[in-house]
């Protein structure tokens, strides 16, 4: 007998012992296999001249009982994939009737089928508010760079904090500006919403601070006088320090250095004579004792 057609029939022996106990799926891997692990032998035994048969026989004994040791555990093991499965559909299944039941949204289902086709949509643009201007439910109204809805017919200021108004872009415009304690510039934003916003500019406007005094605080852009010379403060804040001087240096920036003193002109010409004045009020009368009479004798 040829290697080939024993090799054959030892593959179809055992394949035919554990076929009803492994799936199908596995029989022709297992065909393979058996292939795999016999045909070296056969040769081998060919070659030495030994008796095949009882051999074979004894292979394919222990091959049996391998394979189907092996055969159990692989069914053993997709019964149990299989019962778990089973378990967590079960349980998803449970899931999704107790969803329903207590009103919990329970998860999306498939997509349904595409709609008909709609209708061309209009665009309405946005007009601005103006007031004792009826808006009709629908409109788009802008207000301070903001833009509204308007769900019922009204004539009211969006943002007023009545109903009618549903805000959809939160715009704002600069409503002014403020100083601080220290006199620098803050931006004042209002959004259409109502809500209030500031924000530090970082500048100064120029401030005339009379003249230098030591106790008191400047800042940026304060202008004093001091020697004669107009000084700008460039220095975030300082106090004591006077312009012109080395502690000062750091602080003051001269604006306006103060002129020389001018030579003394030439005499004038004499000029015209003045009116008279207004006679003074009239003095008090001079009193003085009388002499006394001698008649000529002498005392």
């Amino acid at each position: 007998m040829k290697t080939k057609a024993v090799v054959e029939l030892i593959t179809d022996a055992v394949t035919d012992a554990v076929r009803e106990v492994l799936p199908r799926l596995i029989a022709d891997a297992l065909d393979k296999r058996v292939a795999e692990v016999i045909a070296p032998e056969v040769e081998r035994l060919a070659l030495a001249q030994v008796d095949v048969r009882a051999h074979v026989h004894e292979r394919i004994t222990a091959a049996e009982a391998d394979f189907a040791t092996r055969a159990t555990a692989q069914c053993d093991a997709l019964t149990s994939s299989w019962e778990v499965q089973a378990k967590g559909l079960r349980e998803l299944i449970a899931e999704q009737v107790s969803r329903a039941v207590s009103g919990v949204p329970s998860l999306p289902g498939p997509c349904g089928p595409p709609g008909p086709p709609g209708r061309d949509a209009t665009f309405t643009p946005p007009v601005h508010w103006q007031p004792e201007t009826n808006f009709t439910r629908g409109a788009i109204v802008m207000h301070r760079n903001g833009l509204w809805f308007a769900n019922q017919d009204t004539s009211v200021a969006p943002g007023s904090g009545v109903d009618g108004y549903s805000l959809m872009f939160d715009g704002h415009e600069l409503e002014g500006y403020e100083h601080d304690a220290r006199g620098f510039q803050v931006a004042v934003y209002r959004y259409a919403s109502g809500k209030v916003r500031r924000v530090e500019t970082g500048e100064r406007p120029f401030r005339y601070c009379g003249v230098f005094d030591h106790e008191t605080n400047y800042y940026l852009n304060d202008c004093v006088t001091a020697a004669g010379s107009m000084w700008m403060h460039k220095a975030p804040e300082s106090c004591g320090q006077r312009p012109g001087t080395d502690e000062g240096r750091e602080a003051w920036q001269l604006a306006v250095k103060s002129g020389r003193d001018g030579r003394d002109g030439a005499p004038g010409p004499q000029g015209p004579k003045g009116d008279a004045g207004e006679r003074g009020p009239p003095g008090e009368a001079a009193t003085r004792a009388p002499k006394a009479k001698t008649n000529g004798a002498r005392v």
